[in-house]
């Protein structure tokens, strides 16, 4: 907990004590489940508390600061956050009509984060059949290094209106199965780091 309480510190003066211990110690704890739950329980590791409280690399921190940063997206796009995006955005065009904004996202990356979030229900049959909670934490990691790929190199706010609405769709998506993949670990969402 000290370890990333002197990170957050760091990171975020402005914030009052007692925030900083809360979100500290949901990190630490985070941190340490995910260390243990993404190696395949047959395999020995070794285990590294500076490694686990990393926010980058394949750490639990890595994928809760992803879901931070989408908040922050939503919250600069005019949106809140996604609550209200999903209020304001989603429900007037209805899940059906969502398949109209597909044909906005035309990179490699895009193309490979919607086939990546289809996989997402056979990544949770296989984790649950297979007990191996470690196939869920690849998953959750692949797809945080994606979206990070995605958002360095596609402007999502400053983009045409359509093809803004479809990233914001996308990132919509990529944050529900990280919050849905999170909550199964039961590693704790951090809205905002």
């Amino acid at each position: 907990n000290s370890l990333a309480l002197q990170e957050l510190k760091k990171r975020y003066p402005e914030l009052n004590l007692n925030e900083l211990n809360n979100r500290a110690y949901n990190i630490a704890l985070s941190a340490i489940r995910f260390f243990f739950l993404k190696y395949d329980p047959v395999r020995n590791f070794v285990f590294n508390i500076n490694e686990s409280l990393s926010f980058e690399g394949e750490t639990g921190p890595y994928i809760q600061y992803c879901n931070a940063r989408i908040n922050s997206i939503f919250k600069k796009s005019g949106y809140n956050n996604v609550v209200e995006f999903e209020k304001q955005f989603i429900s007037n065009i209805g899940p059906h009509s969502l398949n109209k904004y597909v044909v906005f996202l035309k990179t490699d990356t895009e193309f490979e984060l919607v086939k990546r979030l289809s996989t997402y229900p056979d990544i949770l049959y296989k984790t649950a059949n297979e007990m191996k909670p470690s196939l869920l934490c690849r998953y959750l990691i692949d797809l945080s290094q994606k979206f990070n790929e995605f958002y360095h190199s596609n402007p999502v706010l400053n983009a045409e209106k359509n093809i803004r609405d479809a990233r914001l769709t996308l990132i919509y998506c990529i944050q529900s199965v990280l919050k849905s993949g999170m909550k199964l670990l039961n590693i704790v969402p951090i809205e905002e780091m």
